[in-house]
Formats: structure tokens, sequence, C-alpha cells
């Protein structure tokens, strides 16, 4: 069996995280994105053609999910930046820092 030591498995699981957030982060701004550059020519259609009411109800209710997710996302980000800054911290000063006064 293989076995790896645990300073290895703590450099796999911070890598891990990293990579994982980084591609969540270029979703999310490839998501926002998309929802600049389609934004106008929808408001454009809507405008020129007699929508109807149910169309925009959905149309509004994929914003919002949109939106809700993102904050979702920031919650997500701000919830594992501590935890990252104190692997990082742990890897760099070792088990226990000594804090200066």
């Amino acid at each position: 069996m293989l076995s790896i030591p645990l300073d290895n498995y703590l450099l796999i699981i911070v890598i891990g995280g990293n990579v994982g957030l980084i591609i969540t982060t270029m979703v999310y701004i490839g998501i926002y994105l998309a929802g600049i550059r389609h934004k106008n020519p929808i408001q454009v259609l809507q405008v020129q053609q007699v929508a109807q009411s149910g169309e925009v109800a959905i149309f509004s209710s994929l914003v919002k999910s949109a939106v809700g997710t993102f904050y979702v996302y920031l919650v997500f980000l701000l919830c594992y930046l501590p935890f990252l800054i104190c692997l990082v911290a742990k890897e760099m000063y070792g088990p226990s820092i000594v804090l200066k006064r």
C-alpha cells in the first residue's frame, strides 16, 4: 500500500483547494461577463417586441437565480480564505506560531 507523508498530503490538499478555487472563480467571471454581454441585446429585443408577461418573469427569475448563486460563491470564498491563510502560515512557520508583542 502506498503511504504518503503528512506534509505531502497537506501540500496536495492545499494545491487541490487552490486549483478548485481558481477554476470556480474563472467560471463565475465568465458567467458574469456573458451576462453583461447579453443584457443589452435582450433588453433591445424586449423593447422591439411585445413580450408576454410569462417570458419576462422567467427571464427575471433566471437573473435572480444567477445573482443568488454568485452570492453563495462569495460566502464560500469568505469562509474558505481564513482556512487557507492558516494552512499557508502553518506551512511557512511550522506547527507552532509565536506571536510577537
